[in-house]
């Protein structure tokens, strides 16, 4: 059995892509109470993976580490031959992301520590094999995108449908902002 453990809070995508590249029987969802939401979002893509919701403070590190090392002490003592862990360490608040990396390094627990960065590259930071360092997940879609940062839209044109003068009524929108972009965003705003 493979389980996952993944920091949740400000960005999901990495999130996201962090769990499409290990492929987990199992996640934990590391999330605070105001990062709760963006888990069970996070959550509905993955429909087939056994979850576990585990909120803890994002400031007090007595209270994180408290309940990381019960979540680890946990994980050991369930823990079978051939069972394997990772750990996405992108998201969720500094705190989490330094002490449950140290707190995976000192468990005797087969973990892989993964790193999602801007570009959406997928770094395992347990090895040095190039091979296996880096992993690019490509994206399914633009709604899934969509669908993790809430932006469904709900009436949309196709392309194909846009006249020369909806280009041209653009072009003039484009020109009146770049004369003057301060007052335009305080339109705006």
């Amino acid at each position: 059995m493979h389980t996952h453990i993944t920091l949740v809070g400000g960005q999901k995508y990495p999130v996201y892509l962090g769990i499409k590249a290990v492929n987990p029987d199992k996640v934990y969802f590391i999330h605070s109470s105001d990062s709760k939401e963006d888990a069970e979002s996070i959550d509905r893509e993955f429909p087939n993976i056994s979850k576990q919701y585990k909120e803890f403070d994002p400031v007090s590190s007595n209270k994180v580490l408290y309940e990381l090392d019960k979540l680890f002490k946990n994980l050991s003592k369930s823990h079978s031959e051939g069972d394997t862990y990772s750990l996405n360490i992108t998201s969720g608040t500094k705190i989490w992301s330094i002490m449950f990396y140290s707190a995976a390094k000192q468990y005797d627990l087969p973990i892989d520590i993964y790193y999602v960065d801007q570009k959406s590259v997928v770094y395992n930071l347990e090895t040095n094999d190039k091979e296996k360092k880096t992993r690019i997940i490509e994206i399914e879609s633009i709604d899934t995108v969509l669908r993790l940062n809430n932006s469904v839209p709900q009436k949309f044109i196709r392309y194909e449908d846009f006249t020369k003068e909806d280009v041209a009524v653009c072009q003039q929108i484009e020109d009146l902002i770049s004369r003057n972009k301060n007052m335009f965003f305080a339109l705006v705003d």
